[in-house]
């Protein structure tokens, strides 16, 4: 166990050097892994790079384990979570894929919890985007699930640690939630509070 740690841990690492060889290791170890642990280990190394591989694998995984939910919520993890340049519209492209539920939870959490933690330049786009995919979905949860929603707004409550132009943007999103006509009582708690810190 703790040899197959270290070689996850080993290629994880060399995946982020973006290098052809990292790229053919992962893809090896995916193709010829017979335990989950090392399938997931270089599904993840892959999903940070740019390569035809890393495509294949997705869809290969997905066609494998698309009857298997809480298996499909890590293939939504993974993808969310990428150190990819486009993890953006990756993130966009998984919200309107036919797994994704408004209405599960675990799905909604698989995306969201991975996108604003595991990647920073990610959710912290200088452009602000990553902030409107999430207050977007704040108030698209909101209407269905208020604690869920709220949860999910707690992930853009934080905006006082971060330098004064992203403050200022995930502020700007935090008042258009709290704007929202028919706003849960949940929603509103979390952000109003939010708001009402000086930073």
């Amino acid at each position: 166990m703790g040899r197959r740690s270290l070689k996850n841990a080993c290629l994880g690492l060399l995946c982020q050097l973006q290098g052809k060889e990292s790229e053919t290791l992962a893809f090896e170890q995916y193709q010829s892994s017979t335990n989950m642990t090392d399938t997931i280990a270089a599904l993840g190394a892959l999903s940070h790079l740019e390569c035809a591989e890393r495509e294949q694998s997705l869809e290969r995984f997905y066609k494998a384990w698309k009857h298997d939910a809480l298996v499909i919520d890590k293939w939504f993890a993974i993808q969310a979570a990428a150190h990819h340049p486009q993890v953006l519209q990756h993130v966009k492209t998984l919200l309107k894929h036919p797994d994704f539920d408004i209405l599960n939870p675990n799905r909604v959490f698989s995306i969201f919890r991975n996108f604003t933690h595991a990647y920073p330049l990610g959710f912290h786009h200088k452009s602000g985007e990553g902030y409107r995919i999430v207050a977007d979905y704040i108030l698209k949860i909101d209407a269905k699930n208020a604690q869920v929603a709220a949860r999910i707004a707690r992930l853009l409550s934080r905006f006082k640690q971060f330098e004064p132009a992203r403050q200022a943007l995930m502020r700007q999103e935090l008042e258009r939630v709290a704007a929202q006509a028919g706003l849960s009582r949940d929603v509103f708690e979390v952000v109003s509070n939010s708001l009402a810190v000086r930073t």
